[in-house]
């Protein structure tokens, strides 16, 4: 169970953290309605999963190296405080949406805005700094000592989270359309900064428990 939560506070830090591919489902959920925000949300989860499998995998081959595990451990939590910063600061400014109907998506199928939500997610070089670093360090310190089949666990929560994003965020973003904008992105970027401070001393802590004692 442990593992689990830790996967679904994980997902939760990077879904919070407004990106490229978020900001695309709002304004797809605004402009083109829930469905098709749902369809793009469910894209950039398929992208999400697909990162994190591939962090692990090259983080077993890694991790035998003492070297690399405290370049993980300070390094990421740097980041993490880095992160909590950064999205402290992006709580506080102001932010435009564009809300003006996009064609090119409007007249494509619901398959046409999953394949957008995967490849925005993909391609995003935030997604992949966060996976390198943060998403790193994270799963690094969280599979010390535990089984293969204990991670199972970790992505199930992961995966649960991301799911529940990709089909509430069109909703709740359409339920709330007038106060969308400044003030429900700079809530998720508040949001995001707590959840970083925490994996900030979750990462710390750990490395200091396996890494100097």
């Amino acid at each position: 169970m442990e593992l689990f939560m830790v996967g679904f506070v994980l997902s939760a830090s990077l879904c919070f953290d407004i990106g490229v591919a978020n900001v695309a489902v709002i304004q797809t959920s605004l402009t083109k309605g829930v469905t098709p925000g749902i369809y793009m949300g469910l894209g950039a989860t398929t992208s999400d999963m697909l990162y994190a499998i591939l962090s692990l995998l090259g983080l077993s081959l890694l991790l035998n190296n003492i070297y690399v595990k405290y370049t993980l451990w300070v390094g990421g939590t740097l980041v993490l405080v880095y992160m909590t910063y950064l999205m402290l600061k992006d709580a506080f400014r102001e932010r435009n949406l564009n809300l003006e109907a996009d064609d090119s998506i409007e007249k494509g199928s619901l398959f046409k805005h999953y394949f957008k939500g995967f490849a925005l997610t993909a391609s995003s070089p935030s997604g992949f700094i966060w996976f390198a670093t943060v998403g790193g360090s994270i799963i690094s310190a969280t599979i010390n000592n535990h089984s293969k089949t204990d991670i199972f666990f970790f992505f199930g929560g992961f995966f649960l989270f991301n799911l529940l994003w990709s089909l509430f965020l069109p909703v709740v973003v359409k339920k709330a359309e007038y106060i969308v904008g400044p003030k429900i992105l700079n809530i998720f970027s508040f949001i995001a900064a707590i959840i970083f401070l925490y994996f900030a001393g979750h990462v710390f802590m750990d490395g200091y428990k396996h890494l100097l004692n």
